[in-house]
This record gives structure tokens, C-alpha cells and sequence, in this order.
């Protein structure tokens, strides 16, 4: 039963996942690591990459997991790391998620260069 709970936890992180990040932007991955100077997006785009690396991984061990255990074989203990593993994985889920609301609720304009008197000529007052 907790070869099914594991894939199943597996299955709502991958889920949740691809619900607050969608893919990952392959590209701009790949610019991070060729470029000297990469953009934020670049960062985020890699930062995604290696979250849906992870969670293929735990997902590849916990089908492995099931398929051993169906199969009758007795497969090594994970202990701990794999527990601390998989929830480290949903927190960063979880985090990303918050972030992306926090940055969609902000909606606060902001004044980059002019004076005071610029901004407010531009605000009407």
C-alpha cells in the first residue's frame, strides 16, 4: 500500500506542478547555462527544469518501487531521504505557487527614473 501512496504523491506533485508552472521554458533553461549574464527568466525557466527533473526522478523510483513489489522482489529501504525528498518537492511547489499569486495580486504601478512631479503629471494630479 505505500508503494501506491508514493506514486500517488508523485502523481499530485507532478500535477500541482504543471498547474502553477506549466512547462518549463526549455530555451530560456538553455540560456542560463550557455549565457554570462542570464536574465531572471532565464533563472526561473532553469529553476523549473530542475524541479521537473527531480519529480520525474521520484516519479522513475516510485513506479520502480511499485513494479518490484508487484513483481514480488524485495526492494531496499528508502527511510527518511526519501520522505524529507518528496516533501522538499511539494514545498517547492508550493512556494512557486505563492509567488505566482503574490506577483499576480501586485498590481501597485511602479516608477522607475523622473522626479516626483513627472510621476504625478502622469497620474493626473
Amino acid at each position: 500500500m505505500t508503494r501506491l501512496a508514493a506514486l500517488a504523491a508523485v502523481a499530485v506533485q507532478l500535477g500541482a506542478a504543471y498547474a502553477v508552472m506549466g512547462t518549463p521554458d526549455l530555451g530560456a533553461a538553455a540560456a542560463f547555462w550557455a549565457s554570462t549574464a542570464p536574465t531572471l527568466a532565464d533563472s526561473v525557466a532553469a529553476a523549473q527544469l530542475v524541479l521537473w527533473l527531480a519529480l520525474l526522478v521520484a516519479l522513475a523510483a516510485a513506479l520502480a518501487a511499485a513494479i518490484r513489489a508487484a513483481a514480488g522482489t524485495l526492494g531496499a529501504r528508502r527511510g527518511a531521504t526519501w520522505s524529507v525528498a518528496v516533501v522538499m518537492a511539494g514545498l517547492v511547489i508550493l512556494a512557486a505557487g505563492v509567488a505566482d499569486h503574490v506577483r499576480a495580486q501586485d498590481s501597485a504601478p511602479t516608477v522607475s527614473g523622473g522626479s516626483l512631479a513627472q510621476a504625478e503629471a502622469q497620474l493626473g494630479r
